[in-house]
């Protein structure tokens, strides 16, 4: 027997494996048609990157996924050619997560599918060798693809909580008085607060997309770049609170112009620069303790002077499928679009009067940032009082025609953000539209004060206490032609002598508006 191999026989999977001209014409044509279909949604994060902090990583993660797939490109298409039956369903599933969400107005499941798609794509066409050799560069895409509002309310405002919170122990273990309402923190003559976008979400969302290019690069085995990837999460607040009580010294030290208008810009990056080094030193522990010694682990192409080089034709139905499929998606989402979606009746809340029975409104000024944050068609806010009797309840309503994201923030999230405990947390029944509903009831307190919550949300005769409830019920609504928009209502009472006296007195308050409220809402 000899050893000697010749070219001729060279196993498959060591061939090269060279795409013809017509082939990538089709894969040309695949690609304009990506870019159609998902045209809208990379304006979407265009638009997101661009005015969100928290993604500020984003713009760079088309080059970072782009420079790993061109190291490993050599080795990705040394790979067998054996397609996979997986990859055809993966690119119907991600393209019906695409319409899904075109459908329901939720950004993140077409966010989602992209990642998917190319899964699928590279399954399809390629298999599942092709798809191994390129695991990191198609995963790290999901860095594009923006939070859920849904999980940056519930994660957000508990970290900007979290943060104030640190930032006043540290500040009191260096010996300074710190004066400490919700989010925001008094130093000495330093009034300022912990914002959202300084709630560390920024620099941890960041900081993870930069560790996974590094861990990924180390020589650690492989359970030592997890541990190195999880531990940029504590890093990454920790350095937050760093930060915060930084800016809290230099206003303390130099006033708010120098904290606010030099400090604060150029310490992220700072401390961002300090955690990236702190991971280094981590990561060459890591080498020292596991005896990582040798090069470097991350795949790399095998230079092999006898592969055959061959040109291999991957079955036209293949293309033709994928065509079909997303020419088919281009035009079932041209007519979501624009399909037209008129609300019936959109109301005029300054109409709604100020005198109500017995009750008589002030108006309740919103600040512009607040009215920006609301992100509404239309907003009242007022406080009502029965003046012979001392009872006042205000009245918070915010409406919007269309669309669910960024709609309203709940009481449970921004009562504590202005420095009230929530202590209680159920349901109440008060009478609206001629019968009694379920609302949402929150009690919260602050320096010895307490207040009664009541919420709800409503559209025509549509009425709906429970958030995740009612955001779904307004994703639906995408389903009609015709619809309402969706308002929400908020109520609340300073607790004088009684929870039960309270609630009787608001119930009274909500008996009196139900029908001119109604009707506000509802009638031309």
């Amino acid at each position: 027997m000899t050893n000697k191999t010749d070219n001729k026989t060279a196993p498959e999977c060591c061939k090269k494996h060279h795409v013809s001209r017509a082939d990538k014409l089709k894969l040309l044509c695949v690609g304009v048609l990506f870019i159609a279909v998902y045209a809208p949604t990379f304006v979407y994060l265009w638009n997101r990157w661009l005015h969100d902090s928290q993604y500020s990583l984003a713009f760079l993660v088309p080059f970072v996924s782009g420079y790993f797939i061109w190291r490993l490109w050599k080795q990705a298409t040394s790979t067998r050619v054996d397609a996979s039956p997986w990859g055809l369903g993966l690119i119907i599933a991600a393209l019906l997560m695409h319409f899904v969400g075109t459908l329901l107005d939720v950004a993140v499941i077409s966010g989602m599918s992209i990642l998917v798609l190319l899964l699928g794509v590279c399954l399809h066409f390629r298999g599942s060798g092709f798809t191994k050799v390129l695991w990191f560069p198609l995963a790290y895409t999901v860095f594009m693809v923006p939070i859920p509002e849904g999980i940056i309310d519930l994660v957000g405002f508990p970290m900007q909580l979290w943060a104030s919170m640190s930032t006043e122990k540290l500040l009191n273990l260096i010996g300074l008085e710190v004066f400490r309402e919700g989010v925001r923190l008094v130093v000495g003559s330093f009034d300022f607060q912990v914002a959202a976008a300084c709630s560390g979400m920024s620099s941890l969302v960041a900081l993870v997309g930069v560790t996974a290019v590094f861990a990924y690069m180390t020589k650690l085995p492989a359970w030592l770049k997890w541990v190195l990837f999880f531990l940029s999460l504590p890093i990454a607040l920790i350095a937050n609170v760093v930060r915060i009580t930084t800016i809290a010294l230099v206003g303390y030290r130099w006033g708010a112009d120098v904290a606010m208008n030099m400090y604060h810009d150029w310490s992220s990056p700072m401390l961002f620069m300090v955690a990236i080094l702190l991971l280094a030193l981590i990561s060459r522990g890591f080498e020292y303790l596991a005896g990582a010694i040798c090069h470097n682990k991350m795949p790399q192409a095998v230079e092999q002077d006898s592969v055959l080089s061959q040109t291999t034709r991957i079955r036209s139905p293949k293309y033709a499928i994928v065509l079909v499929l997303m020419a088919v998606m281009c035009a079932a989402l041209y007519w979501v679009r624009e399909k037209p979606a008129q609300v019936i009746f959109s109301p005029n809340l300054e109409e709604f009067p100020s005198v109500v029975q017995q009750w008589n409104a002030t108006e309740v000024p919103i600040t512009h940032t607040v009215r920006k944050l609301l992100n509404a068609d239309n907003v009242l806010s007022r406080l009502y009082m029965k003046s012979e009797y001392g009872n006042q309840v205000g009245l918070l309503v915010v409406y919007r025609k269309y669309g669910r994201r960024d709609f309203i923030h709940r009481p449970e999230l921004c009562y504590p953000a202005a420095g009230w405990q929530i202590v209680e947390t159920g349901t109440a029944t008060v009478p609206y539209d001629g019968k009694n509903i379920t609302a949402t009831k929150v009690v919260a307190e602050k320096n010895g004060a307490r207040e009664v919550i009541l919420y709800w949300f409503t559209s025509g005769d549509r009425v709906e206490h429970n958030f995740l409830t009612q955001q779904f019920r307004m994703a639906m609504d995408r389903f009609q032609s015709q619809r309402y928009g969706w308002a929400f209502i908020r109520i609340n009472s300073p607790v004088i002598s009684s929870d039960n006296e309270t609630m009787g007195n608001m119930r009274s308050f909500t008996r009196s508006i139900s029908k001119p409220l109604t009707n506000t809402l509802r009638s031309p």
